[in-house]
């Protein structure tokens, strides 16, 4: 009789699959959600105010050229590189449902606006402390440089969303091996879509590219994910683009700018160092204590930078290369380095400012926690006290052009230059004289009447039309002044003055 052998030692338990460091699982708990509705509904509450103000040069283009055409034409047309393709064909349908308004037209740029800081969290999430990201989400909404472009009818505010996506996904697949086909997926919907928003999401993909050929080419999983993603939103947004391939080359192989070019004299608009001191310039508006709170946040990002160099490159290398990637591009292609082609990076400076913040609020010992908190209440509160900066409206053409319609008599002459001839004669539909010269202008004038002019961008109208601006100086008074909120594009109105009467001896 044999006797059975006893039986083996079970096998010890598999170790649980290890997570990389940084990467918390993809579920948010019930409380963060209800955070981030309460976050996002916030945010469109600071985006609807105003909504239907004045538009402004580059809008008025949007809606005429591009908005107010049929679904089928607009699908097959590019006819400049003023054209957001997709943000067009969503204010196409805005306005066709709600009618043709400044605030329909603006609509989709509002939504975005609304659900970026909703993409920043989750991207935060992912390279971050939740109390990080959740930081930096509220500041991005209080923001007034994102509430002002979120009342912009264009482009800009989609492309962050979509470019912040893109990079959450990209994280995932690089980092995150629970990461799967829906990532996958995200990136190249997200990808293709910022790519039909905006061509200069093409550097964001370059940009990605060049950290996954630096740090994962090599590795088998994550690396051969990463590649496939890349691809497949670089061809989702050549389909996309299909449709306008025939027109979109030529255009894009040209040097001519659009028209609403509101910059210096050229030697100036396409010089890093202009863009750097535009930059400044423009965020020293919307920080409070100007230059002086500047600096304060620059030092504090600057060790963001260094805290990430140190403990997450990959993140910082998908945050910073995408900047560098465009600047590179554009000085190269010599076009117009505008500071709003730079946007799209705005949520990652500010989970880079914010990691700045918390390590050297770190530095207080046991009582770092309660200064970080504050710290982030403190600057949540201080920003969103400059959120009321982006409301009213960007350009008052047609306050301008009622005022001067109500004023003038019988038998004066009304006249736009520059960036006030489209808008007023393809807008608002006057046949009004246009300016090209201090002659044309000169022909205008006749005893016993006044002339009037209507200017805007005096940068601009200073390099176009010199004679103009002459004359203007010469012979003419500023009878009303219609302020805008985009730099430069307040509305002025000139009068000619009365002729000398003569003196008799």
């Amino acid at each position: 009789m044999t006797t059975a052998a006893p039986d083996a030692p079970p096998p010890p338990p598999a170790p649980p699959a290890r997570v990389p460091a940084g990467i918390p699982t993809p579920g948010l708990t019930g409380l963060e959600w209800a955070g981030l509705g309460l976050l996002v509904l916030g945010a469109l509450a600071l985006r609807l105010p105003h909504l239907g103000d004045g538009l402004w040069y580059d809008e008025i283009e949007t809606l005429v050229d591009y908005a107010r055409r049929p679904l089928g034409e607009l699908l097959t047309t590019y006819g400049s590189k003023n054209q957001h393709p997709l943000f067009t064909l969503l204010a196409h349908l805005s306005t066709s449902l709600f009618g043709e308004s400044a605030w329909a037209l603006r609509l989709p740029a509002a939504l975005f606006g609304a659900a970026g800081p909703a993409a920043v969290y989750l991207l935060g999430r992912h390279v971050a402390s939740k109390a990080e990201a959740f930081t930096a989400a509220a500041l991005l909404a209080v923001s007034s440089h994102h509430i002002w472009f979120s009342q912009n009818a264009r482009g800009y505010t989609g492309l962050l969303f979509l470019a912040t996506l893109a990079t959450l996904a990209f994280v995932r697949l690089l980092r995150d091996p629970a990461a799967g086909r829906g990532m996958l997926a995200l990136y190249a919907v997200s990808t293709a879509l910022a790519l039909y928003t905006h061509l200069t999401a093409a550097f964001q993909v370059v940009a990605h590219g060049l950290v996954w050929l630096v740090a994962f080419r090599g590795a088998p999983d994550r690396g051969r994910r990463a590649f496939v993603a890349l691809v497949l939103g670089g061809l989702g947004g050549v389909l996309l683009y299909a449709p306008v391939l025939p027109s979109l080359v030529p255009i894009m192989l040209s040097s001519a700018q659009p028209a609403a070019a509101t910059a210096p004299p050229p030697t100036a608009w396409k010089s890093p160092f202009w863009l750097v001191t535009e930059m400044l310039a423009v965020l020293a508006r919307g920080i409070p204590g100007g230059y002086l709170g500047l600096a304060v946040v620059a030092g504090i990002g600057l060790t963001g930078v260094v805290r990430y160099a140190k403990e997450k490159p990959v993140a910082l290398g998908l945050f910073v290369l995408p900047g560098v990637v465009t600047v590179a591009a554009i000085v190269a292609l010599k076009h117009n380095l505008w500071p709003r082609f730079f946007f799209f990076l705005a949520g990652f400076i500010l989970l880079v400012g914010v990691r700045g913040w918390f390590a050297v609020a770190g530095w207080a010992g046991r009582y770092a926690r309660p200064l970080q908190l504050a710290g982030a209440a403190v600057a949540v509160l201080a920003l969103g006290s400059t959120a009321g900066r982006a409301w009213g409206p960007k350009q008052q053409y047609e306050e301008a052009v009622a005022f001067v319609e109500a004023q003038a008599a019988p038998g004066d002459v009304v006249a736009t230059v520059d960036l006030t001839n489209y808008p007023v004669h393809r807008w608002l539909g006057r046949n009004w004289p246009e300016l090209s010269s201090d002659t044309s202008l000169a022909a205008l004038e006749q005893p016993g009447r006044r002339t009037w002019v209507l200017t805007t961008f005096p940068i601009r109208l200073v390099a176009e039309a010199p004679g103009v601006v002459t004359r203007l100086a010469e012979r003419y008074d500023t009878v009303r002044v219609f302020p805008g909120t985009i730099s430069g594009g307040d509305i002025v109105v000139l009068g000619s003055r009365p002729a000398p009467t003569p003196t008799t001896e």
